[in-house]
């Protein structure tokens, strides 16, 4: 008897996997661009304690725990002031972004110093834009002329702006106040 399936089809089944797999764990990545020691030290009720500055958004996170059951911990995305030009958007969103591109850029752990085993978890995504810094010209120098880009600017050819987007979440156990 025959078997009833082929050597050389099994072979080709093997071979799509083993294809798919990069794409699968690309897709859901676990290991963030930054790389951290460890947790923040621990954070009181009410403290202010900035999280992270994001220099490409012109905007720094500023997180608290709150003593709010309904919302333990708070970020919020405070700007910079000066005169920061931004290349890159900030948000805030319930849950990771979805589509192509995003990246995981980082991810903040804050402790709570009243409630062990709560800890507040700041995870933000990156997805690059267009800008790319212009290129050098004859001299070696990186030059944007202004009638250029305002024909850019006409023909609606900027580059998009990249975004960052940052999912705050709760874990561990509630603390009465």
């Amino acid at each position: 008897m025959r078997p009833s399936h082929r050597p050389s089809s099994l072979l080709t089944a093997c071979g799509l996997l083993v294809a798919c797999l990069p794409a699968a764990f690309a897709a859901t990545p676990s290991t963030p661009e930054v790389r951290r020691d460890g947790p923040f030290p621990a954070q009181a009720t009410g403290a202010l304690h900035t999280l992270r500055i994001i220099p490409e958004t012109c905007h720094y996170l500023r997180g608290r725990f709150t003593g709010d059951t309904q919302m333990p911990y708070q970020v919020d995305a405070v700007a910079r002031g000066g005169s920061c030009q931004a290349r890159a958007r900030i948000a805030r969103a319930a849950t990771r972004p979805t589509g192509a591109g995003w990246l995981l850029n980082d991810v903040l752990q804050v402790p709570h110093a009243g409630c062990p085993g709560q800890q507040a978890t700041v995870s933000i995504w990156r997805r690059s834009g267009g800008n790319a810094p212009p290129a050098h010209d004859a001299q070696g120098r990186a030059r944007l002329y202004l009638q250029d880009e305002k024909q850019r600017a006409q023909r609606g050819a900027l580059a998009q702006l990249g975004e960052y987007v940052y999912v705050v979440a709760s874990e561990g156990p509630a603390c009465g106040r």
